[in-house]
């Protein structure tokens, strides 16, 4: 795993193996298009095209002769030449002509981050449907809400679950435009002019990204790295959405609180020392790529500041960065859905918990209802003397209040009453969880 969590498919077309896969289709794709537009020989690109479907590239020593130049291109080149020369030599001679490592690598990297990027779009697709259903199932089921983790007035689980839905939501549109501008074809030769094609380089651009099925740019963008930093940001904002996600529940897991869990499955979640535990496992993984996946953008941010037509170490810094961010929050995109898919929710205990605080989560509507008649200090004033005094006495808010001479002496019993019933309290939630479920991606 590399220190770092992540799927199965995710590190299958995140493996260099995949990246070797993606150059070999560049080398074809750019032999095709130059045969087919006069640059080399039409049958040259016959050749190069069946001899690349029979190449077996070693990704192993590709990874242990890359420190050498810096860059896999180099002995990913050697190789390839090399295989390519037992099946036709000539062929192999034209190999790569026109073009650079950096052209090399950074289209390949963009078609293995297109297929990670379907990846991620699937899971976090499903991912929504469940918390849209979720937050539907419950969007009556009343429970605390809590402010700097303090009881405050309620809410709704329902709105709880909108609004996270709205965050996945919201980052399902992110990761797409950002996939639009990001996902492009790298294509400019040495310093990015294409000069070894004259006036025919454009043409060559248009025709290679059409057979890999890639958006051409305006012109290359080598040392201009911003549009692959926003895609990295924009998986980074998707892991923190999921940290949040995950933060809540496990707040509303712990022993004391109790009003979900995760879905009970064997073998998950157990301690190895005290039996009577079930661990937040699919939230760890959440949480755990919520902390490392910033200074993973961090380090894509810093390798924007590159020198003049190509870069020395901020260029090869980036691709190592994006597989552990791909990865991290793939992995924590996995074991959320899963949990929100089987999730436990306990109606009856969020009540409980809302009973156990003597009715002082009612204090804000109370305080709104005597600001009405006596202006806001002197409501204030009212309502801390009663929420102290039901403290202190272990007396119920409610109680307290309705047995004040001076609060009853401004609002009448049945006023005050009716405050006090969890349905009345509730605001808008209703509608704030039809906004957010009807506003999709």
């Amino acid at each position: 795993m590399n220190g770092r969590f992540s799927t199965t498919e995710m590190e299958s077309v995140l493996s260099v193996s995949a990246l070797v896969c993606s150059m070999v289709d560049f080398e074809a794709a750019l032999s095709r298009v130059q045969s087919s537009i006069g640059i080399i020989p039409e049958e040259i690109g016959v050749a190069i095209t069946a001899a690349c479907q029979n190449v077996k590239i070693p990704a192993e020593k590709l990874e242990i002769l890359a420190p050498n130049s810096g860059t896999l291109a180099a002995p990913f080149l050697a190789e390839l030449i090399a295989q390519v020369s037992e099946q036709n030599a000539d062929a192999a001679s034209y190999l790569h002509f026109g073009t650079t490592s950096q052209d090399l690598i950074d289209t390949a990297s963009v078609l293995s981050l297109r297929e990670a990027g379907k990846l991620l779009e699937a899971e976090m697709k499903a991912l929504a449907t469940a918390l849209s259903e979720l937050a539907k199932e419950h969007s009556n089921t009343v429970m605390l809400g809590r402010t700097m983790l303090q009881p405050s007035p309620q809410v709704t689980f329902g709105l709880k679950v909108a609004h996270w839905y709205g965050a996945i939501s919201r980052a399902i549109t992110r990761l797409q435009e950002a996939n639009k501008h990001a996902l492009t074809l790298q294509f400019g030769g040495v310093v990015g002019t294409l000069s070894a094609f004259g006036k025919a380089g454009i043409e060559i651009a248009e025709a290679l990204g059409s057979e890999l099925g890639l958006t051409v740019p305006p012109a290359p963008w080598h040392t201009q790295r911003d549009n692959l930093v926003e895609l990295a940001s924009a998986v980074g904002i998707l892991a923190g959405s999921l940290g949040k996600i995950a933060i809540d529940i496990v707040l509303m897991m712990q022993f004391e609180v109790q009003e979900v869990s995760e879905p009970m499955l064997a073998g998950r979640g157990g301690s190895s020392a005290v039996p009577h535990k079930q661990n937040p496992v699919g939230c760890l993984v959440a949480l755990s790529a919520s902390r490392k996946v910033p200074g993973l953008v961090s380090t894509m941010m810093n390798s924007m500041v590159q020198e003049h037509e190509r870069a020395v170490g901020a260029w090869q810094a980036e691709w190592p960065t994006l597989v552990d961010i791909y990865s991290n929050t793939a992995a924590s995109l996995t074991a959320m859905k899963d949990v929100i898919e089987g999730l436990n929710v306990y109606p009856d205990q969020m009540l409980d918990n809302i009973k156990n605080t003597q009715g002082l989560t009612y204090s804000e509507a109370v305080s709104v209802a005597l600001t009405l008649k006596v202006g806001r200090s002197d409501a204030r004033r009212l309502t801390e003397v009663a929420s102290r005094l039901a403290i202190e006495s272990d007396t119920s808010f409610e109680q307290i209040i309705l047995n004040s001479y001076d609060i009853l002496n401004v609002i009448n019993r049945d006023e005050l009453t009716e405050l006090f019933k969890q349905k009345g309290n509730l605001g808008v939630s209703q509608e704030f969880i039809s906004r957010i479920l009807n506003n999709r991606y």
